[in-house]
C-alpha cells in the first residue's frame, strides 16, 4: 500500500518526509545533527593584507566546522577616514523567528514536483543562516561561503551538481529566499557542490559581493534548496500569436491609408 511504501521509504533514507498522496519527496532534515542548526558565533574579524579564512559555525554535537568564510586580501580595505583606520568583518547569528517566518516560492515549471507551491524554512534552508557588515560594502572582490549542506543526497537525484541547491539570500522586503544567481544558465555553470568529487561531497561554495541589499538593509545568507525552472521557453510555440498581431497590424495599417486616400480625394474635389 502507498502508506506501507512511505513507511519503509522513510526507514531507508531516515531524513526525509513523504507524501503518500502524491509520491513527492519534501526532503526535511530530521536528524539531531542538522548542519542548519549549527549556531553561528556572532564575531567581528580583524582583516590584515592575508587571506583570511575562519569557521563560523561549530556544531555542539561533535565540535566539527559545519560553515566557514574565505575573505580574499584586498577585498575590504582600511578606510581613509578618520577614526576608521581598521579593516573588518562582522558575523552574526540570524534568530529562529527570522528564518521561520520566510517562505521559498517554486517556479511554476517545478510545482508539479512537489505537493506544495512553496517550501517552510525546514525544507529550504540547508546550512548555518548568518548576517554580516563589514568597514567595507560592497566587497571590492567577492567572500566566499563554505558549509556543510542537509540532504544533498535527495535533491536534485541523478544529477550530480545539484543545482536546485544555491547560495540563497533571504531579503528583508519580501521574507523570500531568493538565489543569489537566479538565471538557470549562471546556476548550471556555477554549480554549488558536485558530488562526482568525493572531496566535496556533501560540501557548498557559493560567493557574495555584498552583505547589504538596494535599500541597504542587511541580507540573510544560507545555501539552500531553490528548485530552478525546468526549462527556458525558446518561444516557437508562440509563433502563431505573431503571426495573428503582424495581421492585425496590416489590416489596420491598409484600413488607415484607404481612409488617408480617400479623405484626400474628397478634399481635391472641394476644389
Amino acid at each position: 500500500s502507498s502508506s506501507s511504501s512511505s513507511s519503509s521509504l522513510s526507514s531507508v533514507l531516515g531524513q526525509i518526509s513523504f507524501n503518500a498522496a502524491t509520491a513527492r519527496i519534501a526532503p526535511t532534515c530530521t536528524s539531531t545533527d542538522c548542519n542548519r542548526e549549527a549556531p553561528v558565533t556572532s564575531q567581528t574579524f580583524q582583516l590584515t593584507n592575508y587571506d583570511l579564512d575562519f569557521d563560523i559555525a561549530i556544531s555542539a554535537r561533535d565540535l566539527s566546522a559545519r560553515a566557514s568564510i574565505y575573505i580574499p586580501s584586498g577585498s575590504i580595505l582600511v578606510s581613509d577616514a578618520p577614526g576608521n583606520g581598521n579593516a573588518t568583518f562582522t558575523v552574526e547569528r540570524v534568530s529562529d523567528e527570522v528564518l521561520r517566518s520566510a517562505v521559498t516560492y517554486i517556479h511554476r515549471s517545478r510545482k508539479g514536483d512537489f505537493d506544495s507551491a512553496t517550501f517552510t524554512a525546514a525544507q529550504t534552508v540547508l546550512s548555518p543562516a548568518f548576517k554580516c557588515s563589514a568597514s567595507q560594502d560592497p566587497f571590492n572582490f567577492e567572500i566566499s561561503f563554505r558549509s556543510l549542506i542537509d540532504n544533498y543526497e535527495l535533491i536534485n537525484p541523478g544529477n550530480p551538481n545539484k543545482t536546485d541547491i544555491c547560495l540563497a539570500t533571504l531579503t528583508p522586503s519580501s521574507q523570500s529566499w531568493v538565489c543569489i544567481s537566479e538565471l538557470v544558465a549562471e546556476r548550471n555553470l556555477n554549480p554549488i557542490t558536485n558530488t562526482t568529487e568525493t572531496r566535496s561531497k556533501g560540501r557548498g561554495t557559493g560567493w557574495f559581493k555584498s552583505c547589504k541589499d538596494v535599500n541597504g538593509e542587511q541580507l540573510v545568507f544560507a545555501f539552500a534548496h531553490i528548485p530552478k525552472q525546468a526549462s527556458v521557453s525558446n518561444g516557437s510555440q508562440n509563433l502563431w500569436y505573431l503571426y495573428q498581431i503582424i495581421i492585425v497590424l496590416c489590416i489596420v495599417g491598409g484600413l488607415v491609408i484607404i481612409l488617408t486616400i480617400c479623405w484626400c480625394t474628397a478634399v481635391s474635389s472641394l476644389h
